[in-house]
């Protein structure tokens, strides 16, 4: 027969309870619709026919990597709604060609989790704060999300502040390491415009520049500044033998009570002392 035009045939689609064994290639019909929610293992073993399958509901069909070969070589779990054209061959086999789901979503893939406005974490996540959305992912419950190991293979820049300029005070734990309570910082100081490294105890407001232990000989090309400390302070402080400071108050030989201009001081014998000396340090 010889076809000289258009030819519009209706899809006319046949229902089928679905089966173990639910032979679509049984109908009269190209259309199939498959009701029910029982397991399909096989569409039958009809030679060369072509089904276009829509699914009413909730089953599994069974992948058979001869006689029911799935998109994916994996079974798949229907919904109401889902399509797909399959066709035998001249032994009898089925191959799913396409399949397409009613919600749009790939059939294979790795599964994702929907966000949408109307869960309460999706709404958190597309429009709470950094803090709400974080909580929400399970990434913690504030700004800084929190993993359980992270690793940079590339380089990172890290954008922490330490707040405004400030004197021997952090305002924050931004880099911490080597143990609970502890925190490094590499920061610049825009006052002086020098690169510092600092070290302190989280939270406690007293910081101080990282403290070197070097084993074998230590070259430093530029000036060496201890801390600066008033002669008051040194009493706050835990010394240990042989540590230094600049004492900016404290009294040179000869300057009066009151007075001091500052002197470079160490710990030794239970006491802060001049350098120059070797006498307790005054104001």
């Amino acid at each position: 027969m010889q076809a000289l035009a258009d030819i519009d045939a209706p899809l006319v689609e046949t229902s089928v309870a679905s089966a173990g064994t639910c032979d679509i290639g049984a109908t009269s019909t190209r259309g199939v619709l498959i009701t029910g929610t029982t397991t399909v293992t096989s569409f039958g073993s009809r030679r060369f026919r072509q089904r276009f399958v829509r699914f009413g509901g909730a089953l599994i069909l069974t992948h058979n990597a001869t006689s029911l070969i799935l998109p994916g070589a994996a079974n798949i779990t229907t919904a109401a709604g889902d399509t797909a054209v399959a066709t035998s061959d001249g032994s009898g086999n089925w191959t799913v060609l396409n399949y397409a789901r009613a919600s749009g979503k790939a059939l294979a893939g790795p599964a994702a989790a929907d966000i949408t406005d109307s869960s309460t974490s999706g709404r958190t996540v597309l429009t709470g704060t950094a803090a709400a959305g974080a909580t929400a992912l399970g990434l913690g419950t504030g700004n800084s999300p929190t993993f359980t190991s992270l690793k940079l293979t590339g380089s990172a820049t890290f954008g922490g502040q330490l707040g405004a300029d400030q004197t021997a005070a952090l305002a924050a734990d931004y880099f911490t390491g080597g143990r609970a309570g502890r925190l490094l910082a590499y920061s610049h100081d825009s006052t002086t415009a020098n690169f510092e490294v600092w070290t302190a105890a989280a939270n406690t407001g007293a910081a101080r520049v990282l403290l070197l232990s070097a084993i074998g000989d230590l070259s430093v090309t530029g000036s060496v500044r201890p801390a600066t400390v008033t002669v008051a302070q040194l009493a706050s402080l835990s010394p240990t033998v042989g540590d230094q400071r600049y004492v900016s108050n404290g009294r040179k030989i000869g300057e009066a009570a009151g007075s001091g201009t500052g002197v470079p001081a160490y710990y030794s014998n239970g006491s802060w002392r001049r350098l120059s000396d070797d006498t307790p340090v005054v104001a």
